[in-house]
């Protein structure tokens, strides 16, 4: 089951606002309220953000709807995809053919984000860290092998550290979805200002930005800094 956040008709304002950009974040749990605070540090009446996500749900369920949520969306609008860490829990390698599949299709008509799964920060996760790891990578891998998908990758084991996390490791404080929504508004914000009539997406070289090769190489340990 899904949970869906609507943070343009909570900020709802006086008067008619005409919205120009489409934001949809589809995650797990991760991404709950991640639509209410980007909406608040987006601060923009004509962005609407709409947030979608699934309690335990495998990233391959996450992304299956996107082409029915997205069928209206253009090159001004962005879906922003957070998950995998139920894979790892559950020990599960993620089915990144079927992944891409579900995403392909939407990076020649809109503006697609990924972000890394984060690592779990705590004593007893060297065992999921390891398969969130591979699983980051082989993703990263098929993505920007994949000559017909244009894509933005942050990673958030590059931007979030140990004291971002609740104490039991797994999930992000609001203090850490701020740190990396941040980093996220700064590309929306970064884009919108550059559209044009004729605006194409983005060249290979710019959507390899945010990317620690480290976590990409190595899997993460337990002390982050």
């Amino acid at each position: 089951k899904s949970s869906r956040e609507s943070p343009s008709t909570a900020y709802a304002t006086k008067g008619t606002v005409i919205v120009k950009h489409r934001v949809l974040i589809l995650g797990d749990s991760q991404a709950r309220d991640m639509g209410l605070m980007l909406k608040v540090l987006l601060n923009n009446s004509s962005i609407e953000v709409i947030n979608i996500f699934k309690p335990n749900g495998l990233l391959e369920d996450v992304v299956s709807d996107v082409k029915r949520l997205t069928h209206n969306f253009n090159s001004s609008d962005f879906v922003v995809v957070i998950g995998g860490s139920n894979n790892a829990l559950n020990g599960a390698k993620l089915d990144v053919m079927r992944i891409v599949s579900s995403l392909r299709s939407l990076t020649n008509k809109l503006n697609l984000v990924v972000m890394s799964t984060p690592f779990v920060r705590n004593y007893t996760s060297s065992r999921v860290n390891n398969i969130i790891f591979h699983n980051n990578l082989k993703l990263y891998n098929k993505l920007i092998s994949d000559k017909e998908c244009n894509f933005k990758y942050i990673d958030t084991n590059w931007v979030l550290c140990d004291r971002d996390f609740y104490r039991s490791g797994l999930h992000m404080t609001p203090t850490g979805k701020t740190k990396l929504l941040k980093e996220l508004v700064k590309h929306i914000l970064g884009l919108i200002t550059k559209f044009t009539d004729n605006c194409c997406l983005e060249t290979i070289e710019i959507r390899k930005s945010f990317i620690n090769v480290d976590n990409l190489i190595y899997p993460g340990t337990n002390n982050f800094l």
